[in-house]
């Protein structure tokens, strides 16, 4: 994620005297809090490895090496389709201190053989397919229409929470589907003019570097409503949305829910 400055430094109070400027501060500092909590707890530097795929090896038995989730590898790792790995391609393990040596199974049996292979031997998990990736598309509309510049995933050794969509400056900006405004403001620096919407259930969807905010905390939006303009503010080199799935406070990768 990038570097996230939260502007409370603004408020101070000098001596016990409180002024009503300062006043003003410190309450609205408060109706945030819960949703700066979002970014905060979930941000930080990535811990890991790269793991270099072998001939032989897939995604179901890399993560079971490592005993971590699929879903959440192919995620980090942009893997839409467990059949998209292929030797010497570097996949991220997240939580991984060392390249582990993936145990690969035994040749297959002759043709001959496989006619005495019942059934009911084969493990129930490898004929649920354990190596699925599941998709959730249009659970969420696009914000805007344009190219993905950075992806979901690792970026220049920090956590990319989110993915870059370009666009002109002044785009309208649509929110993801239905729900509440839980954050409109400009004060986590680095994301400049952001907005934050809580959906029905867990999931929460996040727009940055936007021009103008054109709703406020507490309203209620409906899909595809028009919520803000793209812009550059904070920290970004160009007009684009950074736009984020959150589930709780976990970030998704976007591209998984969208059409």
């Amino acid at each position: 994620m990038e570097d996230l400055i939260v502007q409370s430094s603004k408020f101070r109070v000098q001596g016990s005297r409180f002024t009503v400027q300062n006043l003003k501060k410190y309450f609205t500092l408060c109706s945030l809090l819960p949703a700066l909590c979002l970014f905060l707890l979930a941000c930080g530097s990535p811990y890991g490895i790269y793991h270099r795929v072998r001939p032989g090896e897939n995604l179901f038995r890399i993560c079971k090496t490592y005993g971590v989730n699929l879903q959440e590898v192919a995620e980090l790792n942009n893997i839409t389709d467990a059949g998209q790995i292929k030797a010497g391609q570097k996949i991220f393990i997240p939580g991984a201190n060392d390249q582990l040596t993936v145990i690969l199974p035994e040749s297959t049996p002759e043709k001959g053989e496989e006619e005495n292979v019942e059934i009911s031997s084969i493990p129930k998990k490898e004929i649920e397919r354990p190596d699925k990736i599941k998709l959730e598309k249009g659970l969420f509309e696009w914000p805007v229409r344009g190219n993905i510049t950075s992806p979901f995933g690792v970026r220049g050794g920090k956590n990319h929470d989110g993915i870059d969509i370009q666009a002109k400056e002044g785009t309208p900006i649509k929110a993801a589907a239905a729900g509440k405004v839980i954050f409109s403001s400009d004060e986590i620096r680095s994301y400049g003019n952001l907005i934050i919407i809580k959906h029905e259930g867990r999931f929460s969807t996040v727009y940055a570097h936007n021009r103008k905010n054109l709703v406020k905390q507490g309203d209620l939006v409906e899909k595809a409503q028009v919520i803000a303009e793209v812009g550059d503010t904070g920290r970004a080199t160009s007009s684009h949305l950074h736009f984020e799935v959150r589930d709780g406070k976990k970030p998704r990768n976007p591209v998984f829910f969208l059409p």
